[in-house]
């Protein structure tokens, strides 16, 4: 008997083939793997990128014909503001959002995560010549703290 190919089919069919009897089931035959034809790969191909174009075109329709899309991002938006990873907005669009997707019907689980969550600090600089002359700063995201002992260099103008 030549080698079967038998991944992806039903799991009858399947232990059909691994018991030696390869008997056609639910329309399904099996092809030796060295005989597959090739023009039936260029079939299955075509048609699953015009199904998945179809999808992608009754998606666009329906996104067009209800303001759904929308509502949604104008919720997440103005209700729960920037989400930034780690923040309280973060953790209530999750809430928002699995509370929203179990209304529509869809099933939802959501999975602890580790996400790590920067915190801006005190921030302040000064010229230690002109008579300590205060300076406005800002952080960068993310940035390392400041030694406790601060940093005494010169400036750089840009």
């Amino acid at each position: 008997m030549p080698n079967l190919e038998c991944g992806g089919l039903p799991p009858l069919y399947s232990r059909q083939l691994a018991a030696g009897r390869p008997q056609q089931a639910a329309g399904v035959r099996a092809v030796p793997r060295h005989r597959t034809p090739k023009a039936f790969l260029a079939v299955a191909l075509v048609a699953m990128s015009a199904s998945a174009q179809t999808t992608a075109d009754d998606i666009i329709k329906r996104e067009f014909a209800t303001t759904q899309a929308y509502d949604t991002l104008s919720y997440l938006t103005d209700n729960i503001g920037p989400r930034l990873s780690g923040s309280a907005n973060a953790a209530a669009a999750v809430r928002w959002a699995t509370d929203t997707f179990k209304k529509w019907g869809i099933e939802v689980t959501n999975e602890k995560v580790m996400v790590p969550h920067w915190v801006r600090g005190a921030e302040y600089g000064r010229l230690v010549s002109h008579h300590n002359q205060q300076i406005v700063l800002t952080a960068l995201g993310g940035s390392v703290a400041t030694p406790a002992k601060g940093i005494t260099a010169e400036v750089v103008e840009v």
